[in-house]
């Protein structure tokens, strides 16, 4: 035999979050701050496309 799912899944959309660990000489801690911040919207901003999946599936089935 042989079984075919095709269909959406629903996930919701991930959640972004980034951190700064190190800290640059001569880079302003505000500057870095800033730059996560921007950074962190603009990835949320990309993830947010992606509530629903794609799901293909297939297979073959055997029986003895």
């Amino acid at each position: 035999g042989f079984c075919f799912d095709l269909g959406l899944v629903y996930s919701g959309s991930p959640d972004a979050s980034l951190h700064i660990t190190h800290s640059l000489t001569g880079v302003a801690k505000d500057d870095l701050e800033t730059h996560r911040k921007n950074e962190e919207s603009d990835l949320q901003n990309e993830l947010d496309d992606f509530e629903w999946w794609p799901l293909l599936s297939a297979g073959l089935v055997y029986q003895f």
